[in-house]
C-alpha cells in the first residue's frame, strides 16, 4: 500500500471494534476462533491503521454506514472518528452511485452492503474495502472490482499492516476507557 492509503471500513469492521473498546468483548486464551480472530484483527485495524504510523491509513465510513449503525447501537463516538467519503469535496452525482451499487447487486451483494462498497469503488483514492462478510468479498470479486481497490478480510487488512511483534500502537485506548490498562491488542502479549 502506498502513503495516505485511504481505507473504508464495512459496518461488521465498526461493531467489531466497538465490542472490544467498549468492554463488552475480550479475547479468549488462544488459539481464537474465527470470530475472535476478526474481533482481534478489526481492534489492530484501528489501533495500528493510523496516519501517525509508517502505513499512513486513513480509516474511513460513509454516511450510510454511520445511519445503519446508528440504528443498532448508540455509535455517537464515531462522528469524530473516522471521516465520511461521501462527504469529501469530490463529490459524486446520486446517479452515479445508485449505478454502481445496482451494478454490485446485479453480482449478487446484498443492497446495503452494495452501497458501502460503491462508494469505496467510485473514489480512486480509496485503496482498500475492508470487510468480513465472506459474501460480500466473493460477489465483489465477480462484479469486477476497479483496479485501485482492495477488497480484503480484517485478518488480511491486519496482515497488510505488517506490525510488529511487540509493536506499539500510534493511538492507544483513552486513559478513562475499560481498555486502559490492558494490552491484549500487541503483538506477542499473552493473547497471541
Amino acid at each position: 500500500m502506498s502513503i495516505d492509503t485511504w481505507v473504508y471500513l464495512d459496518t461488521n469492521i465498526i461493531i467489531s471494534l466497538t465490542e472490544a473498546l467498549d468492554g463488552r468483548w475480550r479475547p479468549p486464551p488462544p488459539p481464537l476462533d474465527r470470530t475472535d480472530q476478526q474481533r482481534l484483527s478489526a481492534v489492530r485495524i484501528f489501533l495500528y491503521g493510523s496516519p501517525a504510523r509508517w502505513s499512513r491509513w486513513y480509516l474511513a465510513t460513509s454516511g450510510e454506514a454511520r445511519r445503519e449503525l446508528r440504528k443498532v447501537e448508540s455509535l455517537r463516538w464515531l462522528d469524530v472518528m473516522f471521516p465520511e467519503v461521501d462527504r469529501t469535496a469530490d463529490r459524486f452525482a446520486p446517479e452515479a452511485i445508485e449505478a454502481e451499487t445496482t451494478r454490485y447487486q446485479l453480482a449478487g451483494v446484498k443492497e446495503a452492503d452494495a452501497a458501502h462498497l460503491a462508494h469505496a469503488s467510485i473514489r480512486p483514492w480509496v485503496r482498500r474495502f475492508i470487510t468480513d462478510d465472506d459474501r460480500l468479498r466473493r460477489a465483489a470479486q465477480k462484479a469486477g472490482l476497479p483496479s485501485h481497490l482492495v477488497v480484503s478480510s480484517s485478518a488480511e487488512a491486519e496482515a497488510a499492516l505488517q506490525i510488529a511483534e511487540g509493536e506499539r500502537p500510534p493511538i492507544a485506548p483513552h486513559p478513562t476507557s475499560p481498555l486502559a490498562n490492558e494490552c491484549w491488542w500487541i503483538p506477542g502479549s499473552e493473547y497471541i
